[in-house]
């Protein structure tokens, strides 16, 4: 493509014929520049906006095969013939691709010479709706209109995050950060937006924010009261690590420091430690200066030991003791705060077995459905919300499709946006059965499109045979199951599913089951085919004799193999333990950040006749070397389990590289959310089961190890093993031990008392026997000893006795002889 210049005069190709649509069709179909641009420039305004709707079925065509083109003969054919700023905003928010390539100055000329007044509305669109994504470079773009338009400069997320970033590709980063005209009212914004840590960890913009600081001291003290505000604001350890290490790196002198005791104050209370370590050290240093009162050290001190970081409570320590003797006086007074009280004893609670929920009443009125997909589209993937929605598609169908219709239509078209993502395997099959029930115009043929991708990329008249190499394959078996609704739903219709469960766990009462299948020979129709697998899938392990006796009385195809699971009961896979560990060519290659040094997942290989759809459900192959998983597995992890609620192993093994990734290598989160449901779930529990806990209780997120506890405590056979799992996986240098001491000793402070000593009396033995002392294993002694005491323990083991009579006075050593002392009372 030539440069900008030859798009600004000369004659070219079929752009001689000025408002032809087909010289428009034939520059777009070749992503000519030059040819889009001379064509809009030369047509009239009437004839720009007739081309539109030929514009933007190429915009929804293009992001099929966005490798094939650039995205600037699209913005220019947009910006050239849309007829108001919504539809200019929808498709220049559909054209994939860099954007690198989109020439500013033929832009500006477009814009120019069309003078549209809804401009200004179309550029607030566009800032509110940029991503903080390095690689779409659609920020100038953005800017130009803002400033073509002459609108007040946007501060929304994406608008600031794309400002970060073109500064950083500038030739000269810091002339460019301090000469930009929206510096000025876009860097204060940095510390007000959540997710914008990362500008201040990667890339040039934190080196030359620190050295302008350097030289003025008006722009140290805005990144200085950034930074504290962002920290006191709170939000997620990840972002606001980065504040904290920016302040650092800006090192105020003590003058500046004495100005916000305040701030550091409130820093002591927030949760993320690095930022009450840095509170800390700025009162400790202003103190050490002479610049502190003792009451405002006192405060301090008080604040900080009614934390539980044994870390900073050390630091505190020392602070008070040096406090003490430059202040003789008040030295008894703050000696004092170190004499801690003991924490009461753990009241020793019961732990009860969880029971499954009850699905909703199932929906009854179109009104209703919208809601509830409305709900589901904005991310309430749960097993209640994503079924009933499912089922009541299908029933209201049945019932009105006229009336369905119209209920749903305007919240496709208001949520459209996060539809029309296909990066989500699941969301896209969603669309896909959306497809088969609106047809109001324009959304229809954009729902439609993901139908058909969708019945390419599943091949359903194909063996499922790629659920059995992936562990995501029960992703893959929802996608089948809604590919076959979105299919069916038109050419075969049912009034019900047969798959719709009558628990929130994904259960199906026996009963109501044999009820369905009795209505569908009465009516002379059968199940769907992956429906009525779903379905007895679903089937509880609970005896149904008298359920059983009833389906026998069923006679055709699927009712006698209904009968048949009645009878005999689910069939379960063997399960084998491998090791994996990776190639010295996986490190630095493929992986991102590390390869994992060590990884225990378990093959599933079926026992015995099974039908299609269970042997590649119940088939999974596992290799020598770890597996590197999508984050896919987070948005389907629930409904997973949903598929299988009588096979918890199976579930928990399929996870199982995704929850180790969360531990052995720090990537992801979320994924163990669905383990607290193998608790409501049926099925022998094993070594998946008990990985899959292990590395969740690893897991770098809080949130994820609290799941991992419920689903410790509700699966109490499981805990001995989860505690030679956690042995095993620690030393191997695989997994974080403190945390999982962390999330036991949150265990503990709730009552489970019993359980955490059955997982720590499990992992002591290998951890005490191992070569070289794990780090956390001292406090895993610690916590054992405190809940042995609770219980009333006896009994010593020959691991821990070696440890205790060992000479010296190290912290393994002592704790292992407090446990020792404990068993022994």
């Amino acid at each position: 493509m030539s440069g900008g210049s030859g798009m600004r005069g000369g004659d070219s190709g079929s752009g001689r014929n000025g408002g032809n649509v087909e010289d428009l069709g034939i520059a777009l179909s070749r992503y000519s520049s030059d040819d889009v641009y001379e064509w809009v420039i030369r047509a009239s305004e009437k004839e720009r906006r007739a081309a539109f709707p030929l514009v933007a079925e190429r915009v929804k065509n293009s992001g099929l095969s966005s490798w094939k083109y650039t995205a600037n003969a699209l913005v220019l054919a947009v910006l050239g013939c849309a007829p108001a700023a919504g539809r200019a905003a929808t498709c220049l928010g559909r054209i994939g691709g860099v954007w690198s390539d989109v020439q500013l100055e033929a832009v500006s000329s477009v814009v120019a010479k069309r003078a549209q007044p809804w401009l200004g509305d179309l550029a607030t669109r566009l800032a509110e709706r940029l991503e903080r994504n390095p690689w779409r470079r659609d920020w100038p773009v953005v800017r130009l209109l803002v400033e073509e338009s002459g609108i007040t400069v946007p501060t929304s997320v994406g608008f600031v995050s794309g400002w970060v970033q073109f500064i950083e590709r500038a030739a000269d980063t810091d002339r460019a950060l301090r000469e930009d005209p929206y510096t000025a009212t876009l860097l204060p914004m940095l510390f007000e937006h959540d997710g914008l840590g990362w500008h201040l960890e990667y890339g040039k913009f934190a080196p030359a924010l620190l050295s302008w600081a350097a030289e003025e001291k008006a722009t140290r003290d805005l990144l200085v009261r950034g930074c504290l505000s962002r920290l006191l604001r709170g939000g997620s350890p990840g972002d606001l690590r980065a504040y904290a290490a920016h302040y650092r790196q800006l090192a105020p002198p003590v003058d500046e420091i004495a100005d916000r005791v305040p701030d550091f104050l409130g820093l002591l209370g927030v949760r993320l430690t690095a930022a009450a370590a840095l509170g800390q050290q700025a009162l400790r240093e202003l103190d050490e200066a002479g610049r502190l009162d003792v009451e405002t050290v006192l405060e301090a001190s008080a604040l900080i030991l009614q934390r539980s970081e044994k870390k900073l409570a050390k630091a505190q320590a020392s602070w008070l003791k040096r406090a003490a003797k430059r202040y003789p006086e008040r030295a008894a007074e703050l000696l004092a705060c170190l004499e801690v009280p003991a924490a009461p004893p753990p009241e020793v609670v019961a732990q009860v077995a969880p029971v499954a929920a009850p699905m909703p009443t199932p929906i009854a009125t179109p009104q209703e459905l919208a809601e509830q997909l409305a709900a589901l589209i904005a991310g309430d993937w749960s097993i209640a919300t994503s079924e009933s929605v499912l089922g009541g598609l299908i029933t209201l169908r049945a019932k009105d499709n006229r009336a369905l219709q119209d209920a749903i239509a305007p919240v496709v078209q208001a949520h459209w946006e996060s539809l029309r993502h296909f990066a989500v395997p699941v969301v896209g099959a969603l669309t896909a059965v959306l497809a088969s029930m609106v047809t109001v115009p324009d959304v229809a043929g954009l729902l439609h499109n993901h139908l058909t991708l969708l019945e390419q990329r599943l091949r359903l008249r194909e063996p499922l045979c790629k659920l059995s190499s992936q562990s995501a394959g029960l992703g893959r078996f929802m996608e089948h199951r809604l590919a076959e609704v979105a299919t069916e739903a038109g050419r075969s219709p049912r009034p019900f599913l047969m798959a719709t469960p009558t628990q929130a766990n994904g259960h199906i009462d026996p009963g109501e089951l044999v009820r369905r299948m009795e209505v569908a020979e009465a009516g002379g129709w059968q199940p769907w085919t992956i429906d009525f697998a779903q379905a007895i899938l679903r089937v509880p392990r609970e005896p149904a004799n008298a359920e059983a006796e009833r389906a026998a009385r069923l006679h055709s195809p699927m009712g006698r193999r209904l009968a048949e699971r009645l009878r005999d009961g689910h069939r379960d896979p063997v399960c084998t333990t491998v090791v994996q560990r990776p190639n010295t060519s996986d490190r630095g290659s493929g992986w991102i950040g590390k390869a994992p040094v060590w990884r225990k997942v378990v093959a599933l290989e079926p026992a015995g006749e099974v039908d299609g759809f269970e042997r590649a459900l119940f088939t999974l192959v596992q290799y020598p070397n770890p597996e590197m998983t999508s984050w896919w597995v987070e948005s389907w992890a629930e409904l997973g389990a949903g598929c299988l609620p009588s096979h918890r192993e199976v579930i928990a093994a399929r996870l199982l590289p995704r929850l180790a990734a969360q531990a052995d290598i720090d990537s992801g989160a979320g994924a163990a959310r669905v383990l607290p449901l193998l608790a409501e779930c049926h099925g022998p529990v094993g070594t998946a089961t008990a990985l899959a806990i292990t590395y969740a209780l690893a897991a770098k997120e809080t949130a994820d190890r609290i799941a991992g506890v419920d689903a410790l405590l509700g699966l109490e056979s499981i805990q001995p093993a989860v505690g030679t799992e956690l042995a095993e996986a620690a030393v191997e240098g695989a997994i974080v031990l403190s945390r999982g001491v962390a999330a036991l000793r949150h265990a503990t402070a709730s009552g489970a008392v019993v359980a955490v000593w059955a997982v720590c009396r499990a992992a002591l033995p290998t951890l005490l026997a191992a070569e070289k002392a794990r780090p956390g294993t001292q406090d895993l002694l610690e916590l054992s000893q405190e809940c042995a005491r609770v219980l009333g323990v006896r009994g010593s083991f020959e691991e821990l006795e070696r440890v205790a009579a060992r000479p010296g006075s190290s912290r393994l050593i002592t704790e292992a002889r407090k446990l020792r002392d404990a068993l022994q009372v």
